[in-house]
């Protein structure tokens, strides 16, 4: 069974490395991306299981390139934010009521990987359910 990819999109270059380093160590493939336009390009290209976007992105904020992943897939794409931002307007936010988590930096990068794998292992299961 070839590895599941998780994609995470933040613009801050050491948050993406220390993430994708775990990420590796726990036997994920790992995409990134530091804008929405290319979290786009390789959700398009590349498949992943998996997006953790942070809420500010240059260009497109993590919230609109949430709805745009909605928008444009064809499966589901289970979402998951993460910012550093405690404003009332991150935190009342409606795309925060349907996504699977929220994760307020800093955070411990451990607990993440276990939470995406736990999404990810009962999202198989329910495929293989049905």
């Amino acid at each position: 069974m070839s590895k599941l990819n998780v994609l995470i999109v933040d613009d801050d270059g050491p948050i993406l490395k220390a993430l994708s380093f775990r990420f590796q160590h726990s036997g994920f493939g790992v995409l990134c991306a530091k804008d929405g336009i290319s979290a786009l390009n390789l959700i398009a290209t590349e498949q992943p299981a998996i997006a953790i976007l942070d809420i500010n992105l240059p260009g497109i904020d993590g919230f609109s390139l949430g709805e745009k992943i909605k928008e444009m897939s064809n499966r589901v794409l289970p979402v998951l934010y993460m910012s550093a931002s405690k404003s009332d307007s991150v935190l009342d936010h409606p795309n925060l009521r349907d996504a699977l988590a929220f994760y307020e930096k800093p955070f411990n990068a451990k607990e993440l990987v276990l939470d995406v794998t736990s999404i990810l292992d009962g999202m198989a299961q329910v495929h293989s359910v049905g």
